[in-house]
């Protein structure tokens, strides 16, 4: 077809009218094997691919389980894409929650960093340290929350996700290539977020701590 992307409705008719003249002669499971059935048969076992499936359009595994299912480039192609969308917003939808939920742990912590060691830093000011020595000496504090968390996790991810291409095949392909830069770009905008909940933290923390 030439026009793919407006034939699903075609390819869905064709593959109901498929369904609706298909025979119970051809309600077999995906795995059956007349061989195997034969062979079960003789020796008075049960063969366990033995069963019927739904051979109507309301079962929506009928092109995976049944037998006989006929393969249709445009459908697969299409419910195949509809199932990585549902997957890839299902971890935007975690990897969202997560990082909101990373955002205010350690803020609140380097709130409670300033809150418990305000009296610290009011003894260093008695002591005569300057207003840049107090800054350092809370930004070594705080840097370490947000430091560890974001080298480690983006960077086993990341590490993760490439031996996952390497090892598969001992090669990075094109499309490899592609979503390593993606999952790059992902992790640049995970800096800059927590980045930016650092300084908000570092801000309200030198107000806490008279700095």
């Amino acid at each position: 077809m030439t026009d793919v992307e407006n034939s699903y409705d075609f390819a869905q008719d064709l593959l109901c009218q498929y369904v609706a003249h298909a025979t119970s002669l051809s309600n077999h499971a995906g795995y059956w094997d007349p061989w195997e059935q034969k062979l079960a048969d003789e020796q008075g076992v049960k063969y366990s691919y033995d069963y019927k499936i739904d051979m109507t359009m309301n079962n929506n595994m009928l092109l995976s389980d049944w037998r006989y299912a006929p393969e249709i480039y445009i459908i697969t192609t299409q419910d195949m894409m509809q199932l990585i969308s549902v997957y890839v917003m299902l971890c935007l939808y975690i990897c969202i929650i997560s990082l909101a939920a990373i955002s205010v742990m350690t803020y609140v912590r380097s709130i409670s960093i300033a809150s418990d060691n305000k009296g610290l830093f009011d003894s260093l000011d008695k002591l005569g340290a300057d207003r840049l020595y107090k800054h350092d000496i809370l930004k070594k504090q705080l840097s370490k929350i947000f430091q560890y968390p974001s080298f480690i996790g983006c960077g086993i991810g990341f590490l993760f996700s490439f031996a996952m291409d390497y090892f598969n095949d001992g090669r990075i392909y094109g499309t490899e290539i592609t979503a390593l830069k993606i999952l790059l770009i992902i992790i640049c905008v995970i800096c800059i977020v927590i980045f930016s909940v650092y300084q908000l933290a570092m801000k309200k923390a030198e107000e806490i701590a008279g700095i």
